[in-house]
């Protein structure tokens, strides 16, 4: 006989939009291979604009110990980095709801995008970044790795960290101007955070020599991995591509790059060098520190035609991504909307996740929260979206699969006109002539047919009179 179905264990859940723990959600920003991204404020917040990424685990992981501990250490480790150019990692928790515990990380929100998508938007446009700008962003990720490659714990005792994940996704550029190092989910030190997930783990052709052949790496491993992204930002071209993984590793393991002068002859003799013994195939011949690359490196920045700074990449970011700003300002403004409508109606959902009490003990703090006008990057967000060019008709209701799939928004505050001023009297009109008509009768073709059969009719009297005559 077949063995009778297990009933599902049941997970945790909570709303998106909606609070969970010391925070309220507004929506996903992203989602990784351990975890899920959230914006999110802290509940009770008095600053309008203090927002967080909220990382919580996926929920498939929520009952693997083995996954738990491996984010929890992450979020331990990131207490720990301080720094300007690593975003910061400010709580790490366990939610508890009905059905368990969320694990979860609140960390700094940095409003900007990663580097990935600005080299994309390069990569659109059939250019190279300029580098000025590639300089500028590279020597951030520097000062944010020399300090974690040289970070002690509280006794004294350097814990050799190691990031092993340095790549463009992983390095948020601010839309004001500031560069952050915003993951370091797989770093490894002495300590006990060490990550349980393999030797080879991250993105293979960003990787070092040493990674791909899991050997032990230390600091250099990264510097490494740094060059690769910028021989990547201003040449154009992936120095380790391959039709396959395979492929890949073993270009990385040769670590045999073309001269990226000859792919761009704006690099000079000196950039060159510092590219080419980043990458170089033995650790021993690259440079032994981020501080002593960034040494290498500030001549060279100081060399560059153009001077580039937080102000000027701000000004890029402003303009280039200035889109996905105003989406994602779309559904701040479309969360807040829906949460007034689930507390509008009891607020069930949130009750089932939570608990009715815990829910009731939150609504007053919530209400006042979406009281304020929110802001984002420093600018205030307004309720209502922008004003349409012309009023569109009501639609019909949809289905309710469809009505369900998008959050309602609120309803547009009718917004007053101003009234037209009274027209000025125009002239009378001048009369027109009327139309020529035709009188009644027969038309123009008749006449000339009549006269016509007149004649025959004539002609044929004649005829017949001559016959009689004879």
């Amino acid at each position: 006989m077949p063995k009778p179905a297990q009933a599902e264990t049941p997970r945790p859940r909570f709303s998106i939009p909606g609070p969970l723990g010391d925070y309220l959600i507004h929506t996903k920003l992203n989602r990784g291979g351990m975890a899920d991204v959230y914006l999110a404020q802290p509940l009770g917040a008095r600053d309008p604009g203090s927002w967080l990424a909220l990382k919580t685990l996926l929920p498939r992981l929520y009952d693997k110990p083995r996954y738990i501990e491996m984010f929890t250490s992450e979020g331990e480790l990131g207490l720990m980095l301080q720094h300007p150019n690593i975003a910061r990692t400010v709580a790490v928790a366990q939610v508890e709801r009905r059905g368990g515990a969320v694990p979860l990380l609140a960390m700094e929100y940095v409003h900007g995008r990663d580097l990935g998508a600005v080299a994309r938007h390069f990569r659109r446009d059939r250019a190279r970044m300029p580098i000025p700008q590639a300089l500028y962003i590279i020597e951030g990720v520097l000062r944010g790795l020399d300090y974690a490659h040289t970070l002690h714990d509280p006794s004294g005792t350097p814990l050799h960290l190691v990031n092993r994940d340095i790549s463009p996704p992983n390095v948020m550029i601010g839309f004001d101007g500031h560069v952050r190092v915003i993951d370091f989910g797989i770093a490894q030190a002495t300590l006990d955070f060490r990550s349980q997930i393999g030797a080879i783990k991250g993105k293979i052709s960003y990787m070092s020599p040493e990674q791909v052949r899991g050997l032990p790496v230390d600091a250099r491993s990264d510097l490494f991995s740094l060059m690769v992204v910028l021989y990547q930002l201003i040449t154009g071209v992936e120095p380790f591509a391959g039709d396959s993984e395979f492929a890949q590793m073993e270009q990385v393991r040769r670590a045999e790059v073309q001269p990226p002068s000859q792919l761009n002859r704006q690099i000079g003799p000196e950039l060159e060098a510092l590219l080419l013994r980043g990458l170089a195939r033995e650790a021993d011949d690259r440079y032994d520190s981020a501080r002593a690359m960034l040494e290498a490196l500030r001549p060279i920045r100081d060399a560059q035609p153009v001077r580039y700074g937080a102000l000027e990449l701000s000004s890029f970011m402003g303009t280039a991504f200035d889109g996905d700003l105003q989406l994602l300002r779309s559904r701040i403004r479309k969360a807040r909307a829906l949460m007034r409508q689930i507390i509008h109606s009891g607020a069930a959902v949130w009750g089932h996740e939570m608990g009715e009490r815990a829910v009731a003990h939150l609504l007053p703090t919530i209400q006042a929260q979406l009281r304020q006008q929110p802001l984002l990057g420093g600018a205030p967000i307004p309720e209502q979206g922008p004003p349409t060019a012309r009023p569109q008709p009501a639609p019909t209701s949809p289905p309710p699969e469809a009505a369900s799939e998008s959050p309602p928004a609120e309803a547009p505050e009718p917004t007053p006109t101003p009234e037209p001023a009274p027209p000025e009297p125009a002239p009378p009109p001048k009369p027109e002539p009327a139309p020529a008509t035709s009188p009644a009768g027969p038309p123009p073709w008749a006449l000339p047919m009549l006269a016509a059969l007149g004649v025959v009719i004539v002609i044929l009297l004649i005829v017949l009179g001559v016959r009689m005559m004879r």
